[in-house]
Order: structure tokens, then C-alpha cells, then sequence
């Protein structure tokens, strides 16, 4: 009877020693709700003129600072022909697509295209891309106006 008490705690061992390092590489994945939320708190920020609001929206990997994301706003204005400062409107999504992430195991990645009205520059495209790793969770690319940060 003690014998196959320790076989069966024995099986359970294994079995739980098997499945654990699987279970521990599988993460949340990054829903269109998750994408919809950092993209309206990073819109929020940019009408604000939130340099570090954005910058902290970024993920870790893109070491972006509040400088490089104004530097940037500036030449997306420039290139679009509109300016942040005269409203952010019309903003929406227009696709979106869950990716596979090479990063680590269990990563997440998630892209989002749309358009908005930046100014009086109308239907400006724009991509955000967001990654969830052992890092954290934030946005590793933003283009607007086809200008990449």
C-alpha cells in the first residue's frame, strides 16, 4: 500500500514536472481591446503634447525618450501638413492583425492600422504595433503619416 501511495505521488511529480515549463511559457496574448485602450491613451497623450506620456507608452526595448517623441511629432507635422496642436480628430481604426513573436516564448505582438485627422490634414494612416514579453507590454513601433519612430 505505501508502495503505490509513492508510485502515485512519484506519476504526479512527473507529471506536474512535464507540463509546468509549458504552462510558464504561455503569456497572455494582446487582445483588440488591449490595442484599443493604449492606443487611445497614446492619442490622448499626443494632443496633450505628453512627450513622457508617450515615451512611457513605448515599450522598453525602443529606449524612446520624451525628446525623441517630440523631435518626432515635429516631423510628422511636417510631413503631413498638419498640426497636433490644431486637434486630433476623426481617429479609427481601420484593421488589425495578432502576429507571431519570435521574442520568447509565450511573447505577444499585435498590429493596428487607421486613420485620423491630425490638424486639417485629413485620413492620415497610421500603424501601431504592440508587444507583450518578459520586458513588459507597450508599443515597439508607431508610424504616423509613414514616419516611424
Amino acid at each position: 500500500m505505501k508502495g503505490r501511495f509513492l508510485r502515485k505521488v512519484l506519476i504526479l511529480f512527473l507529471a506536474v514536472s512535464l507540463i509546468s515549463p509549458s504552462l510558464w511559457g504561455c503569456g497572455r496574448k494582446i487582445t483588440l481591446d488591449d490595442a484599443k485602450y493604449t492606443m487611445g491613451k497614446l492619442f490622448d497623450a499626443v494632443r496633450d503634447s505628453d512627450y513622457q506620456g508617450v515615451a512611457r507608452l513605448m515599450h522598453v526595448s525602443t529606449s524612446t525618450t520624451a525628446s525623441k517623441v517630440e523631435t518626432y511629432l515635429s516631423e510628422v507635422e511636417e510631413k503631413v501638413g498638419g498640426y497636433f496642436s490644431d486637434g486630433l480628430t476623426n481617429i479609427r481604426y481601420t484593421s488589425y492583425e495578432e502576429l507571431p513573436y519570435n521574442g520568447v516564448p509565450g511573447g505577444s505582438k499585435f498590429r493596428i492600422y487607421g486613420t485620423m485627422n491630425v490638424g486639417l490634414s485629413v485620413n492620415v494612416p497610421f500603424i501601431i504595433s504592440l508587444i507583450m514579453d518578459g520586458d513588459g507590454y507597450g508599443i515597439n513601433v508607431l508610424d504616423i503619416g509613414g514616419v516611424a519612430l
